[in-house]
Formats: C-alpha cells, structure tokens, sequence
C-alpha cells in the first residue's frame, strides 16, 4: 500500500533562520571586535617609547642595538595583543602585560640615555685624553678600558652589546664592564693642586715665619685636602712634578692610607715652613739701611711729599727705590708702629696684579694703629711730565692706607699716615 503523501515540503523555508539578519550581524559585530582590539593594540604600540638615536655609532654598535630594539618590540607588541583581549583591567593577567610593556618602555628609556651620555663621553675623553688631563695613577687596565670602550684603539676593540634593561655593555680582553658601573680613570687633582700652590704664594708673599699655632692650622688644613685617597694618589704619582713638587720619596700604601696620609702631609707642610722662611729672608733683605742708615725699606718715608708717590725707570719693582730716610726706627711703641706699617707695606708690593687698564695695584695685609685698621694699596702706572705726557720707561708708584671712621671709608697716603699716627 502506499502511503498516505504528506504534501510538499519547502525545505529552504525549513532551514531559514529565524532571525534573517543573524548571520550578518554576527560577522559586522566581529568586525567591529576586531577593529576596537586593533585600535587598543595600535594605542599600545603608539605607547612603546622605541625612538633612539643610532647617530655617531659604529656598524658593529648598531647592528646590536637594531636586534635588541626588534627583539624588545616583538615582545612588546606580544603582549599589547594579549591584554586586548582582557576587559577586566583590575585583573592579575591584565597586569602581567602591563609589566612587560612598561618593562620595554623603562628599557628603550634607559638605552636612549646611556647612548646620549656615551656619544657625550667618548667626546669628552678624546679630547681630555690629547690634554694629558689623566693621573699618572689610573691603572693600565683603566686606560685600556675607556680607550676600547670609546672605540679609540683598533688594535683591542671592545665587544658592543645591549642588556638586560636596556643597559650597554663592552667586552674588552674578556672582561665584560656594564656602562652603568663604568667608572671614568682617575684625572689630576688640578683643585687640591691649586689650593696647595695659592697657601704657598699667601705663605711666601707674607714674609713671616711660621708660628707654632700656623703650624698646626695648617697640618690640619693639609689634611683634609687629602682626605680623598685619590687626591693623595695623584699628589704622589708625580701628576705636579712640573710644579716643583717632589714627592718621589713616599708611596702609596693601599693598606694603609692613613700612614701615607700623614707622611704626605707632613712632607707638605715642611715645604710650606721652607717657603714660609724664604719668604721672611726675602722680606729682611728689603729692609737693610740704605743710605740714611734708618731702618725700614731703604731707613725711611717714602719720597714724593703728600702724594705718597714715587717715580723709577724699569718695572714696578723700581718704583720703591727712591726713599726719604727716618733717621733710624723710634725707639718705643712708635718703632713698633714703624714695623707695623712697613710690613703691611711688603704684602702690598708682593701681591701686585694687572688692573685691566695697563696699570698695576696691590692690596695688603691689614694691620691696626691706635685701635684703627688700615688695609694698604699700592697703585703703579706710568709716569707723566707736567703736561701729562707719559714718560718712556718711568712709572709711578702711590701707597694708599684705606680704613673706616664715622660709617664713610677714608684714605690716607703713605705721609699722612705717618703724620696721623705721630712718625714724623
């Protein structure tokens, strides 16, 4: 028998989807999804702080760096794709990539500086290492190093390569030296030089002999200049030899810088009492008699009446050589006044400088009076004939005695002083 038919079956409106617009939507919404994760990733890319200066460096440097930079933005760009996909951003995961992209973003940072201070310090080295500006203490080894590093000695070239973190790092002779570790070699000790080299001319120029007291000051003093141990390195590694300074007889004990601190500064201060003595014999010799047989520089007042000046051919120097005798040092507090003044007097001459005006001044030690404090000058420039016309070869050489009386800064010349305080 046959069966009884069913009628016709319309089997496309059967398998029709309930909602005609589903399957359209659902490719428009992914798109949509895809696009929205494309726009985070670019912003996370857009992020990656990769823009680092290659200028100034070798092919070998930058064939290093370009793999380090690629390899940190592969991994970057890895992690930027992951933490799209997470939408809880208070979540552990969404924070691991956090990390990692903020980790090559500290890394790009750090290797931009270090490049910037390296291409500035390979600089700086070239041209301090042509100036001899290095201590004769740095160590071979030292020497090395910063002339591979800076790729300034072909024949021991330093291996280039980046680290972890973005941190440079050279290898030279097998010995690997991070940059951020690096240390510069040890240069001369020009500061404690010169404050060593200004004491002995402030010594020297004051002509007196050392008091027990200045001694010890001075030990002191000594010492802590020398408190860095480098400074004691370059003091006796002959970096000042030229300067007079010979303190070939002392080395440096690593193991015990304290001893060797003391002997260097007592090596030190018996050469400023040395020049501290040279100084007083020099200043004697300027005050034996001349003439009048007075004592003082040349027995007596400066020539010149009220002007306090002095005429002389030659240099400054000369110009003191004209001198109206005293007569002898009063005897009493006056001769102690006589000393006082003429004293004050040597450091002025001593310490002559230029004015910028072609002229010469000094200025002395103060000294008191009858409770007054007086600061000597002496003023040297050329010599003019009446109409005031320089005089070829001659100059002019004027004392000026400055100190303060009712609030206002007075002055005196040489006569005047010695009118005010009675020396006549």
């Amino acid at each position: 028998m046959v069966a009884k038919s069913q009628g016709f079956v319309n089997y496309a409106e059967a398998i029709k989807s309930a909602d005609p617009g589903q399957g359209e939507n659902f490719y428009i919404k992914e798109k949509e999804r895809k696009e929205a994760t494309k726009s985070r990733v670019n912003g996370y890319i857009n992020n990656m702080k990769s823009n680092i200066d290659l200028d100034g460096l070798t092919a070998e440097q930058e064939g290093a760096l370009r793999s380090f930079l690629m390899n940190e933005r592969n991994v970057y760009a890895n992690a930027a794709n992951e933490i799209a996909k997470i939408d809880d951003a208070s979540s552990p995961e969404y924070q691991y990539y956090v990390d990692i992209m903020n980790g090559v973003n500290r890394s790009f940072a750090t290797l931009s500086e270090e490049l910037k201070t390296y291409r500035e310090a390979k600089t700086t080295y070239a041209e301090m290492h042509q100036a001899d500006i290095y201590s004769n203490a740095a160590s071979g080894d030292e020497i090395q190093m910063a002339a591979s590093l800076y790729g300034l000695d072909p024949e021991v070239p330093a291996t280039f390569s980046v680290g972890r973190g973005g941190h440079l790092q050279f290898e030279v002779n097998g010995q690997m030296q991070s940059y951020k570790d690096y240390k510069e070699p040890m240069m001369k000790d020009y500061k404690t030089m010169d404050a060593l080299l200004q004491t002995t001319n402030t010594i020297y120029s004051n002509g007196q002999k050392l008091t027990d007291t200045k001694i010890n000051q001075l030990g002191l003093q000594i010492e802590g200049m020398l408190a860095n141990p480098e400074t004691i390195k370059s003091l006796l590694s002959g970096d000042f030899a030229s300067s007079g300074i010979d303190l070939s007889h002392i080395a440096y004990d690593p193991n015990d810088v304290a001893g060797t601190r003391m002997q260097l500064r007592d090596a030190l201060l018996d050469g400023l009492i040395q020049v501290a003595n040279e100084g007083y014999n020099e200043k004697e010799s300027k005050k034996k008699p001349r003439g009048g047989g007075g004592r003082g520089r040349g027995g007596g007042r400066r020539s010149g009446g009220g002007s306090g000046s002095s005429s002389a051919g030659g240099s400054g120097s000369g110009a003191e050589s004209e001198i109206e005798t005293r007569g002898g040092v009063p005897a009493g507090k006056q001769g102690e006044y006589v000393l006082r003044v003429d004293d004050a007097v040597v450091t002025a001459d001593n310490n002559l400088r230029p004015d910028g005006n072609g002229n010469e001044y000094g200025i002395g030690t103060p000294f008191s009076v009858k409770s007054v404090k007086y600061t000597p000058y002496v003023f040297i420039q050329p010599a003019t004939d009446a109409n005031g016309n320089p005089i070829e070869g001659q100059v002019t050489k004027k004392y000026v005695f400055k100190y303060t009386a009712g609030g206002r800064e007075q002055a005196l010349t040489y006569n005047e002083l010695m009118d005010k305080i009675s020396l006549k």
